[in-house]
């Protein structure tokens, strides 16, 4: 497959291979097949990078750029087409435009702008000709009436959320006929990576020019 054969190369000069799986449940399973005091063993990716690879991520960037960027270029694309375009995504996505930044540091990240099919989308208590008529008055400045208020609300709370409660961010993911467990499940999950990418730590840049607070107005209220 194409996305283990990107790194076939750089595998070989260290002597194992990557194997990759989807489980029924659309779930990636990568191992890397690695020697083992002349032993084969089928090691899980993170154990293998905890055990065979340099521990600073920095230097496993930096001396990994090529494959690091055509691993970061092919969950973008597998994401925008899985996902985005995905057959069983609700939004009803029909045309996105991205573009990539990189940090200071080197580190790649996207800023994208989704456009939504208004009409197919199907949203509990939405009625879709209120929210086109809905967006359509806040396009030219108009008023809205509670209809098309309660439309907006109902369809950003389908689709957007700012909690951190784990059952909550669970059924969201989920909808509102899943069960509990599974929701708290996917919740925890949801969480865990807002917690450990989406979380700004302060650090000297904040207070750069001898400001007592962060320069980036960090906290801030949800937007």
């Amino acid at each position: 497959m194409r996305w283990s054969s990107n790194f076939t190369p750089v595998l070989e000069k260290l002597g194992c291979t990557l194997l990759y799986e989807v489980d029924p449940e659309g779930r990636e399973l990568v191992t890397v097949e690695v020697s083992v005091n002349g032993t084969i063993v089928n090691l899980p990716w993170r154990q293998y990078l905890e055990e065979h690879v340099d521990k600073s991520e920095h230097e496993l960037i930096r001396r990994n750029v090529l494959l690091a960027t055509r691993n970061f270029q092919h969950r973008v694309e597998t994401f925008r087409r899985e996902v985005i375009y995905g057959r069983n995504n609700p939004m009803k996505v029909r045309h996105i435009s991205y573009r990539v930044e990189f940090q200071g540091r080197g580190a790649a990240h996207i800023h994208g702008v989704l456009w939504l099919d208004l009409k197919e989308i199907k949203v509990d208590e939405v009625d879709n000709s209120d929210l086109q008529e809905g967006y359509n008055r806040l396009r030219h400045n108009q008023p809205l009436e509670p209809e098309h208020l309660r439309a907006i609300e109902n369809f950003t709370d389908a689709f957007v959320t700012c909690t951190r409660c784990v059952s909550v961010a669970g059924l969201q993911l989920l909808g509102q006929d899943a069960d509990l467990e599974a929701a708290k499940t996917a919740g925890e999950e949801a969480v865990k990576k807002a917690e450990e990418v989406n979380w700004h730590g302060h650090s000297k840049s904040c207070t750069k020019g001898g400001g007592p607070q962060c320069r980036w107005k960090f906290p801030r209220y949800s937007s």
